[in-house]
């Protein structure tokens, strides 16, 4: 009797084992069924996936197709370009639309494939800034008004009635107001260099950037450090205090109308100076031209009435004896856009680079395109110092005296000199 009760519980154990195993077998069938009708070339998985990629592929395509119209607009305008290439894969990757691996396709091929769209960015050649427009044009902007155009990064500038710009290596090929634009008036060859005023970007995407402010500053005699004077008195502690008046009554010329210079500079966002230390043609006529010789052995009137004639007064723009806003802040200009090699001195207060007077100036004191304001001669300004007996103020460097620098200012006497000229200020 228990011999068949062994020999029945084996059996059922064994019919159990088989039942398990043809079980076993039936799942993993059913599994590998699963899994193909999942991940399978048809799988729902699969498909999902191919979705995705054909859902990305066309938002990246369409994001192309946008930036591709905007481009030939912007081309057709001749206004700076929107988005740039770098711009739009930013934009892209930000978004997750693109990997970083395939943002490196792209910049290197031009093309990428998502999904089954090949996308094709190709290479767009940038659009010119309008400045580079002008450049290109390689003659006056307009012979009747001041034409306001501007660079690559947004920056404005005004182009005064018969002037062009001018982009070679005598100007180290600027193009941006932050490497100093040079204008040149085409009947005579006057140079002048645009000193920006206001928010200064040095990038297009206008993260990088600086502020000029338009006003008169004294500079630290150590570090170079410019501090702004909210009202028309400096004091300096080496110099008697200058003012820039509306009048004087010491004798000194004022400028034109300071008032006027300020707005024009307020509404423009800039002005321009003479870019070498007033120069004298054959006939004894003020020049910017660098072939003259410095115009020297003048006192300050007299400077200042060929700076004011420069142009006359039927031009949309005026010439003037430069004052003391437009100088100092010019010098904060070329500090802050310094592309001297050697920077150990801060420009504000580096002094003379050169043992003797140069007739035709120096070839090493030059920043952003201007030339000579720490050297060569001092240089007659309209401010007028607190002194009746030496209310003409000069500024400036000078070729022999190490002891004056660029921003420095000394209140003098009605004298002239082989030592003394001036410089022009023009603004529209």
């Amino acid at each position: 009797m228990e011999k068949k009760m062994d020999k029945r519980m084996k059996q059922e154990k064994a019919i159990t084992l088989i039942a398990l195993v043809i079980t076993i077998i039936v799942l993993l069938i059913l599994a590998a069924v699963s899994i193909a009708t999942l991940t399978g070339e048809n799988g729902i998985l699969t498909k999902t996936g191919d979705a995705k990629e054909e859902t990305r592929g066309a938002s990246v395509q369409e994001a192309r197709d946008l930036w591709k119209i905007n481009q030939e607009a912007d081309r057709q305008t001749a206004s700076i370009t929107a988005q740039t290439l770098e711009d739009l894969l930013d934009d892209l990757e930000s978004q997750k639309l693109i990997t970083a691996e395939e943002r490196e396709i792209i910049e290197a091929t031009g093309e990428v494939t998502i999904g089954s769209r090949t996308i094709v960015f190709g290479t767009v050649e940038p659009t010119k800034s309008e400045v580079e427009e002008a450049i290109e044009k390689g003659t006056e902007l307009s012979t009747t008004d001041n034409i306001t155009i501007a660079d690559a990064y947004g920056n404005s500038i005004t182009v005064p009635a018969g002037f062009k710009i001018v982009c070679d290596e005598t100007t180290n090929n600027a193009s941006t107001v932050d490497k100093g634009i040079v204008v040149e008036d085409v009947n005579n060859g006057n140079q002048f260099v645009w000193i920006p005023v206001g928010t200064v970007y040095t990038n297009v995407k206008k993260t990088e950037y600086k502020t000029i402010a338009l006003n008169r500053y004294t500079f630290d005699r150590t570090t170079g450090e410019e501090t702004p004077q909210n009202d028309d008195a400096v004091s300096d502690a080496y110099d008697e205090d200058c003012q820039e008046l509306s009048t004087s009554s010491y004798g000194n010329t004022t400028a034109k109308s300071i008032s006027d210079f300020k707005e024009s500079v307020k509404n423009r966002h800039g002005y321009y100076i003479g870019r070498y230390e007033a120069r004298k043609n054959s006939s004894g006529s003020l020049t910017e031209v660098v072939t003259d010789n410095v115009y020297n052995y003048v006192t300050q009137p007299s400077a200042a009435i060929a700076a004011e004639d420069m142009y006359g007064k039927d031009k949309p723009f005026t010439s003037d004896l430069i004052n003391s806003y437009a100088w100092d802040t010019a010098i904060v200009f070329e500090q802050a856009f310094d592309d001297r090699s050697d920077k150990t001195t801060p420009y504000s207060i580096q002094t003379s680079f050169n043992g003797e007077l140069e007739e035709k100036g120096t070839t090493t004191d030059k920043i952003c395109n201007i030339y000579d304001m720490a050297s060569n001669c001092f240089e007659w300004t309209t401010e007028t110092g607190s002194d009746s007996y030496a209310p003409y103020v000069s500024r400036g460097g000078y070729y022999s005296i190490t002891k004056h620098f660029a921003s420095g200012r000394q209140s003098v006497s009605n004298t002239t000199g082989y030592d003394l000229s001036f410089r022009p200020v023009l603004y529209v």
